[in-house]
């Protein structure tokens, strides 16, 4: 069975556990997670020596670093709920690798060469084209942009034509290399899933398509996402999980299952990773993605309003500029005035 329907079949599984008799209570007793079904630790570095690229012997880039043993473990799934958002965010440099290796750790990608099993920069570039493509057509998708869409998806009589970047070399010649697909969507019985000119539903399509071929590609590399039961502590209970063997793979299912759930994610206003928005995880209207982050915005508002005050402005133009809403019984003035006394 390859990795993608094994996915699925694992999606179907819990969402009847959760819905049987046997497990009302356990259900209604927790929210679900943003890592339901999923059990992955990783490696990232908090302190000493870090990442850092290395050209070898053949010119080939290198991210070469600390020994994984070195590093402490952490939970990407549970404690970074958008990571695979943030990762397809980056502009693709070698310095943003850089400073993402040394906040989440290693890629864990296909390749490993030197002493120091050193991942070559082409097989982060060809993941992260990849999932940015996906990540903006899913924007795109949610969006309901046709401009953007039609980029993408067009018609050629009852074929469905995706247009996208050139994704690798294409020495093995892949479907991804070509730049191109020309699919007939079709139901279980063998009819058409979509009208022709339809642009929303084929490109949705399309990202299931691409996510469980990524899913496959990983299984071939010996990247395999594997079913496994462990005991969860928190729940004090046998769990049905499956456990991703590298950080790409975490990203690739946690892309899986908020298309598969169709979760909504939010861009933390001052460190602008992404995390999900969901009850019992985040509220829909929080603009931060951690009490320090919350913090550090905070502070920087209050300087704002009081760098405004000393340029002359009044304590209701820095109210109307800055947005600033009432707290508990204080109007939005008196919030700027405590602000502004302080200092």
């Amino acid at each position: 069975m390859s990795s993608g329907r094994a996915i699925r079949r694992s999606s179907m599984m819990c969402s009847q556990l959760l819905s049987s008799g046997l497990t009302q209570k356990m259900a209604t007793d927790r929210y679900s997670k943003p890592a339901e079904c999923f059990e992955f630790t990783w490696r990232r570095r908090e302190k000493g020596p870090g990442f850092r690229w290395e050209q070898d012997q053949g010119s080939r880039w290198l991210l070469v670093g600390p020994p994984n043993e070195s590093l402490p473990p952490y939970e990407p799934l549970v404690q970074e709920t958008g990571l695979f958002l943030t990762f397809a965010q980056l502009d693709g440099s070698q310095g943003a690798f850089l400073r993402f290796a040394n906040t989440y750790g290693r890629l864990g990608t296909y390749h490993t060469f030197g002493p120091e099993h050193g991942e070559p920069l082409d097989e982060w570039q060809t993941h992260h084209r990849w999932m940015r493509f996906l990540a903006g057509m899913r924007s795109a998708c949610v969006k309901e942009d046709r401009s953007r869409l039609g980029k993408v998806v067009s018609w050629q009589e009852d074929k469905v034509i995706y247009r996208f970047p050139k994704i690798g070399t294409g020495a093995t010649e892949m479907w991804r290399h070509r730049g191109v697909l020309r699919q007939r969507p079709q139901s279980k019985t063998g009819l058409p899933l979509f009208r022709q000119g339809e642009l929303a539903g084929p490109a949705r399509w399309f990202l299931g398509y691409a996510i469980d071929d990524w899913l496959q590609m990983l299984q071939g590399q010996r990247k395999s996402i594997a079913p496994r039961m462990v005991w969860s502590e928190t729940h004090s209970r046998p769990q049905f999980v499956f456990g991703p063997s590298s950080l790409v793979g975490a990203m690739v299912c946690q892309f899986a299952v908020a298309l598969h759930g169709a979760w909504p994610f939010k861009e933390c206003a001052c460190c602008h990773k992404f995390f999900r928005l969901a009850p019992g995880v985040n509220r829909a209207n929080r603009v931060t993605c951690s009490h320090t982050c919350k913090q550090y915005l905070h502070n920087r508002r209050v300087e704002r309003a009081r760098q405004l005050r000393a340029a002359g402005r009044t304590v209701r133009q820095i109210v109307k500029e800055l947005q600033v809403k009432p707290q508990r019984k204080r109007t939005s003035v008196d919030v700027v005035k405590n602000w502004i006394d302080r200092a």
